[in-house]
C-alpha cells in the first residue's frame, strides 16, 4: 500500500477549517471522539506501534447528516485514493445478503400487531482484528491545530468500508442459527425480516408479539448486538420493550396522529398506516413490465383494497422512470432566427449561395463505369439551382466547377468570393442545399436509367433537373388570383418564370434603348417587391418549435 499519511493530514486540516468555522461540528467530533474511546471503539497507538506495516493505511474521516432523522454521523472514507489506490480497492465487497426491502415491509402489513426496532451501532459492536486494525488509522488531534496529530486505529469495523454491510449481516445471522433450535421462530424471524439493522414483524397477537420480540432482543444481546427505538401500534407492546423510558418522539404535522420514520417511510403507529399503498401498487407496476393501469388495478383488487386505487395508479406510472422514458418524444429546440443571407432584397441571385455534392452516379466510359458527383450551387435568397458534374471529391475538381460556376452565374471576381463552412458531420445545419439535393435526386430518379448512362447524357439530365427547379414556384397562388403565374427564381434570373428569354425588337437607337433598360428596371423591382410581400412573409414565421426547450428529467 502506498504510504497515506500526506493524504490523510491533509484531509485533517481542512476538516480542522471547518471545525473553527462550526462550533457545534467541533463540539460533535470531540464527543464523539470521546464516547468512541470510552467504548473501545477506537484506540491511541503507543510511538513503537507506529512502526511500517505491510497493511498500514490513514483513513481520512468526514461527517455526514441525515436530514429526515437529524442525525450527524462519523464517517471514515475508505474510498479516498492514493496513486491511484483505495482501501476500498483492495477489499472483497461480499456478497449481497440483504432480504427484498420491499418483502419486509409487506410483510410488515400482513398482520394485526407491528412492530420495528434497529441495533444501536450495529456496526461497531463487530471487533476487527488486531492485525488488520493497522488498516483503519487516523490522525486526531481534538483542533489543537498548534499541535501533531495522534494516531488512532479503529478496532471496530467503520462506517465507509466496502466489506461492512456484508459482514455485518453475517455475522447477525450467524449469532442467530446458534439460537435455531430453541428458538426456531425468532432466527426465522431475524433472518426473513432485518433490514441492514433495522427489524420489522407483524404477528395476530399482543402476546405473541412481546414473547418474539422478547426472544430476539435476547438473541441479539448475546452477540453484543442491542435493540432499541421499538415502535409499535400496540402501546402494550411497546411498553413490554422498552426498558428504559425514552424521550417521546417528535411530532410531525399535526399533534394529534404520531408519525415513524420506518425504512424510509413515514408510519402512523396510532392509526396504523403507512404510504405503504403506494409502494404495493408501485411493485405490481414493476411486477407487470411497466404496463397501463388497469391490469395494476384488477390483480391488486384481489388481495387488497386500497382507496383511490386507480388515480394512485396512474399517478405510479407518471412518476416511473421507465414509463418516461419509454413515453419520452424529443423536445425540439426552438426554431433558431433565419441568417441575413436568407432575407436580403434586391440582391444579385447567388450572392449568398450555399454548396453542396450529391452522388455518386455511375457513367459508362467505354466498356468501364467511373463515378461522377453532382455539385449543386443554390441562391440563398432567390432559391436558384444551378448544377455542375464533377470526376472526384477533390479540391481540385471543386476549384474547376466553382470557377464554371462564377463564369456564368455570379458577378464578382472570383478572388473576391468568401467561404463558411459547416462543422463536419451535421447536415441539419444546411436545409436550404440538403432540400434541393433530394428534389435534385428525384427528378433523376425519374428521367434517368441505371443501365449504361453516358456522361454527356448525364450533363444534359443536369442541366434539365436546373431549369425544372429554377421553375418551381416559391409561393402558392390560388386559381381565382389575379397574378398570372407564381414568383419563381427563374424571374430575377431570366424575367420569367419559363427559363427562356424572350427576343423583342432591336432598337439601335438610344432612346429605345434606354425605354428598355427602364422597363427591365421596373420588371426587377416588380418581382422583388412580390418577393417582399409574398415570399418573404412565408420564411420570417415560425410554424412549430415556437418555446425555448427546456430539459426536464423524470
Amino acid at each position: 500500500m502506498p504510504n497515506s499519511y500526506p493524504m490523510a493530514l491533509k484531509k485533517l486540516k481542512c476538516l480542522e477549517a471547518k471545525m473553527l468555522k462550526d462550533p457545534k461540528l467541533k463540539t460533535f467530533l470531540n464527543n464523539t471522539m470521546q464516547h468512541y474511546e470510552e467504548k473501545r471503539y477506537i484506540r491511541k497507538l503507543e510511538k513503537w506501534e507506529l512502526s511500517n506495516n505491510p497493511r498500514s493505511w490513514y483513513l481520512p474521516i468526514f461527517t455526514v447528516t441525515n436530514p429526515n432523522k437529524k442525525k450527524t454521523r462519523l464517517v471514515w472514507d475508505a474510498a479516498v485514493q492514493v496513486d491511484g489506490i483505495s482501501l476500498n480497492d483492495t477489499l472483497l465487497k461480499g456478497p449481497d445478503m440483504l432480504v427484498s426491502l420491499m418483502g419486509v415491509l409487506l410483510r410488515f402489513r400482513e398482520r394485526p400487531i407491528a412492530v420495528s426496532g434497529d441495533i444501536r451501532e450495529m456496526f461497531h459492536q463487530i471487533k476487527v482484528g488486531d492485525i488488520d486494525q493497522f488498516s483503519q488509522k487516523f490522525l486526531w488531534r481534538n483542533g489543537e491545530t498548534n499541535r501533531p496529530p495522534d494516531t488512532f486505529v479503529m478496532q471496530v469495523m467503520t462506517f465507509g468500508a466496502a466489506c461492512s454491510p456484508s459482514l455485518a449481516n453475517f455475522i447477525l445471522r450467524r449469532n442467530a442459527e446458534r439460537f435455531g433450535e430453541s428458538h426456531p421462530e425468532a432466527v426465522k424471524a431475524i433472518c426473513r425480516n432485518t433490514f441492514v439493522d433495522d427489524w420489522l414483524e407483524s404477528v395476530d397477537t399482543e402476546e405473541q408479539m412481546v414473547r418474539l420480540a422478547s426472544s430476539i432482543k435476547d438473541i441479539h444481546a448475546t452477540g453484543g448486538f442491542e435493540m432499541r427505538n421499538w415502535l409499535s401500534n400496540s402501546k402494550r407492546v411497546v411498553r413490554s420493550l422498552n426498558d428504559i423510558f425514552e424521550a417521546p418522539p417528535k411530532y410531525l404535522g399535526t399533534q394529534n396522529e404520531l408519525q415513524e420514520k420506518v425504512l424510509g417511510m413515514w408510519w402512523l403507529p396510532e392509526s396504523d398506516m403507512l404510504t405503504i399503498a403506494y409502494l404495493i401498487v408501485e411493485y405490481h407496476h414493476r411486477k407487470y413490465h411497466h404496463l397501463h393501469a388497469e391490469i395494476v388495478v384488477n390483480e391488486i383488487r384481489q388481495n387488497y383494497w386500497i382507496p383511490g386505487l386507480r388515480a394512485l395508479a396512474k399517478e405510479i406510472i407518471k412518476n416511473c422512470p421507465v414509463c418516461c422514458i419509454r413515453r419520452a418524444q424529443p423536445s425540439p429546440p426552438m426554431m433558431g432566427i433565419l441568417p441575413k443571407e436568407r432575407l436580403s432584397p434586391n440582391t444579385v441571385p447567388f450572392t449568398f449561395t450555399g454548396v453542396d455534392y450529391f452522388g455518386p452516379i455511375e457513367v459508362a466510359v467505354g466498356r468501364r463505369r467511373e463515378k461522377r458527383w453532382g455539385v449543386l450551387f443554390t441562391c440563398l435568397t432567390v432559391r436558384a439551382v444551378h448544377l455542375e458534374l464533377v470526376p472526384s471529391l477533390s479540391t481540385d475538381s471543386f476549384l474547376l466547377a466553382l470557377k464554371l460556376f462564377t463564369a456564368r452565374r455570379v458577378e464578382r471576381k472570383y478572388a473576391e468570393l468568401s467561404f463558411s463552412f459547416n462543422p463536419p458531420g451535421s447536415p441539419h445545419m444546411g436545409g436550404c442545399w440538403e432540400r434541393m439535393v433530394r428534389s435534385t435526386k428525384s427528378i433523376l430518379t425519374e428521367i434517368l436509367s441505371n443501365a449504361g448512362l453516358r456522361e454527356e447524357v448525364l450533363r444534359a439530365a443536369l442541366a434539365d433537373v436546373e431549369c425544372t427547379l429554377n421553375s418551381r414556384p416559391l409561393i402558392y397562388i390560388p386559381l381565382e388570383s389575379q397574378n398570372s403565374e407564381a414568383l419563381t427564381p427563374n424571374h430575377f434570373m431570366v424575367g420569367n418564370s419559363s427559363g427562356l428569354r424572350e427576343r423583342g425588337s432591336m432598337e439601335a437607337n438610344g432612346l429605345g434603348l434606354a425605354k428598355h433598360f427602364r422597363i427591365a428596371g421596373q420588371l426587377a423591382d416588380c418581382f422583388w417587391k412580390r418577393w417582399i410581400r409574398e415570399y418573404l412573409p412565408t420564411l420570417t414565421r415560425r410554424t412549430k418549435w415556437f418555446q425555448p426547450t427546456q430539459l426536464q428529467f423524470p
